[in-house]
């Protein structure tokens, strides 16, 4: 048995409004993780016998699970405003702790719950600083360890500018996907890739949105517990409350986002990591104030302790 790392990572997001308010706005739903497709702190491994992904830590199947994550990530961005026209680069800090609890229901189907906290920190747009707490809730089956797992769940968040201090956004979200993983070359390599439907009932109205996601993923034991990733990651978001006037008329907002992105990981442990990454995130839209690209690199660690 091999440990395998993985950290699938696509986020949803846009670019900024003219004015504050919507700027902040922006620069949460693109960077909190609450909105992140497929993100996970876990490690996993490949059963070389079967050629399957399974978690490494499972617990006996009638035993309830409960994890804790704490995550560090310091990254680096050239435009961290989101901006289509004057980009700021900066460098942020992001903290998180998750705690879960994932219990088996029977027949294929278990239950996950999750809490989280986060906190971004801008060291030179200082007033862009928020943090704030989310929740998942899903109902996942998986007929089979080697097949898709699909899942349907609930999801809610709020986010708070920390000085000054005020809420930026708030939202429930019914959220439905799956996703898959493939193990070739007795475990050293392996294949994810997944779909994301996600509906949100946001504060400010503006928000209301409805996106599909896909994703895809390849990595790769180097050596040892070394390992390399490259993923991409496609996103169509419809906007309900925001229309856009053009040349040719009132239009519904639509956004398309791509993310490239390359990491390696370094296994201490089963459920101890340390990522180094960069990605490129193009962000296509009808509105010109959304339509910007992004550049990050940075370095990450995750500690997940499981009872």
């Amino acid at each position: 048995m091999k440990r395998f790392g993985a950290a699938f990572a696509a986020t949803v997001g846009l670019a900024g409004f003219a004015c504050a308010q919507d700027a902040a706005v922006e620069r949460v739903r693109a960077t909190a993780p609450a909105t992140a497709l497929g993100e996970t702190g876990s490690l996993k491994m490949i059963e070389e016998e079967r050629g399957e992904v399974v978690d490494i830590n499972a617990a006996p199947a009638a035993a309830p699970k409960f994890r804790v994550t704490v995550q560090m990530n310091v990254e680096h961005q050239s435009n961290a405003a989101l901006s289509p026209v004057q980009q700021v680069d900066d460098w942020l800090l992001l903290p998180s702790l998750e705690v879960g609890w994932n219990t088996p229901l029977g027949h294929g189907f278990s239950l996950d719950l999750a809490v989280r906290a986060d906190l971004a920190k801008y060291l030179r747009l200082d007033e862009s600083t928020y943090w704030g707490p989310s929740a998942t809730a899903l109902l996942e089956y998986r007929a089979r360890p080697q097949w898709p797992r699909l899942y349907v769940g609930g999801q809610g968040y709020r986010y708070d500018l920390i000085d000054p201090s005020r809420e930026i956004t708030r939202a429930g979200a019914l959220l439905a996907g799956f996703d898959v993983s493939w193990a070739f070359h007795g475990g050293r390599t392996q294949l994810a890739a997944g779909y994301q439907f996600a509906k949100y009932w946001a504060s400010p109205a503006a928000e209301d949105r409805l996106s599909h996601a896909v994703f895809i993923t390849a990595t790769r034991q180097l050596h040892g517990a070394l390992y390399a990733q490259l993923a991409y990651s496609f996103q169509s978001t419809a906007f309900d409350r925001q229309n856009i006037l053009d040349a040719d008329g009132l239009h519904e907002r639509n956004d398309r986002r791509q993310t490239a992105s390359a990491a390696l990981i370094y296994a201490f442990s089963n459920d101890a990591f340390l990522r180094l990454y960069a990605s490129y995130v193009r962000n296509h839209s009808n509105n010109p104030f959304a339509d910007y690209e992004n550049f990050t690199g940075g370095i990450g660690s995750a500690l997940t302790l499981r009872f």
